[in-house]
């Protein structure tokens, strides 16, 4: 009996032991920079049940692609008027996010596109989102909601979701019921490093709303006819993002996200052995001259080296479509052909010869 009672305290201290807390030193801060690779094929990822003392290998992630998040001012980019109480902001792939950070909490207030005339401007949350509550601990729960609106001119509006009917303008409601659980913990590790980590799993369930405003009639409710074309580009339905977290490290370890049917689309991760230029010179290198686009888009490249560079295509999952070689000049236009593609968002990635990323920027098929 004495040595029954020995085996099951050494099982629970083992368990007590292997939890890991995660405390507020993971708040990103002004100044930080945080660099990903990003494996857009994944094929041997797997989401394991919940539980603890867990073991998972990603030491065979491929780095397809990279990318850097940096955290600055919120008066050092656009949109920040907006956004009053924000003390830190984030420029990612023509999206200006604006966060508040308190001595526990990362919480997102909103956000701002730039160059994007359909869903353009400031999206201020009615209640900020908490991207990050510290203490973490094993089998935490929280959730949260939040409502915006958003405003589109009918001048970008298909007469097929209006019935035929002259429109002045569209305004698209969004709410976002959201649950974050911390389902695991255990070690991780990575072809670089390992780590203990939490598994955070984060539930977003985003329902839209649509009107449309008519001269003279007022405000009529289009949501069946619309929901399906903005829900396209917002999202709309379920979708599960599990990312993995350490207290020896800012940002997150590895993160993927999870479709209704179980796909997981891509895998960012930490990785010492990539090279990221500035996201910043990245921004402002290539612009896509009018968004969102049709059969066609031009890229007005601003601020790059004249040459030969690689234009890649990649679909809202992060797979890979095309990939075609082009001779950029500065100071001049380019035209990309995409009428063979679907209405959505796609993002594209232009490439030096040696690999390097010059540009990212995102568009909008319509």
């Amino acid at each position: 009996m004495k040595s029954l009672f020995t085996a099951l305290s050494c099982i629970i201290l083992t368990n007590l032991f292997g939890q890991i807390t995660v405390g507020n030193n993971i708040i990103p801060a002004v100044g930080d920079i945080y660099h990903y690779a990003i494996d857009t094929l994944a094929s041997n990822v797997k989401v394991s049940p919940s539980g603890g003392n867990q073991f998972w290998d990603f030491s065979q992630l491929v780095a397809h692609r990279a990318q850097s998040e940096s955290y600055v001012l919120p008066s050092s980019i656009q949109g920040s008027s907006s956004f009053p109480t924000s003390n830190l902001a984030s420029s990612r792939q023509g999206q200006n996010l604006f966060f508040k950070t308190t001595t526990k909490n990362l919480e997102l207030l909103g956000t701002f596109s730039v160059g994007n005339p359909l869903f353009g401007g400031a999206n201020v949350f009615d209640k900020p989102a908490v991207i990050i509550r510290t203490p973490i601990d094993y089998q935490d729960t929280y959730d949260y909601t939040t409502n915006t609106q958003i405003a589109i001119s009918g001048a970008f509006i298909p007469d097929s979701l209006t019935m035929g009917l002259k429109v002045d303008s569209i305004r698209v409601k969004i709410k976002q019921d959201v649950k974050v659980e911390i389902d695991g913990w255990g070690m991780l590790k990575l072809h670089t490093s390992q780590y203990e980590v939490l598994r955070q799993k984060r539930t977003t369930t985003t329902g839209i709303s649509v009107e449309a405003k008519v001269p003279i009639l007022g405000w009529f409710d289009v949501t069946q006819l619309a929901s399906g074309f903005f829900g396209q580009f917002l999202g709309s339905g379920k979708s599960t993002q599990y990312s993995f977290i350490s207290n020896t490290s800012k940002g997150e370890i590895v993160s993927f996200g999870v479709d209704t049917l179980g796909r997981i689309g891509q895998v960012s991760f930490k990785s010492s052995l990539i090279n990221t230029e500035n996201p910043e010179l990245e921004l402002q290198a290539i612009e896509i001259k009018s968004n969102p686009v049709q059969s066609s888009l031009t890229l007005n490249c601003r601020k790059l080296t004249t040459g030969n560079y690689a234009v890649e295509q990649y679909n809202a999952t992060g797979s890979l479509l095309s990939s075609e070689k082009k001779f950029l000049t500065n100071g001049s236009s380019s035209t990309l052909y995409v009428d063979n593609l679907t209405p959505g968002k796609y993002e594209l990635i232009v490439r030096s010869n040696t690999g390097s990323i010059i540009w990212r920027g995102s568009f909008l098929k319509i």
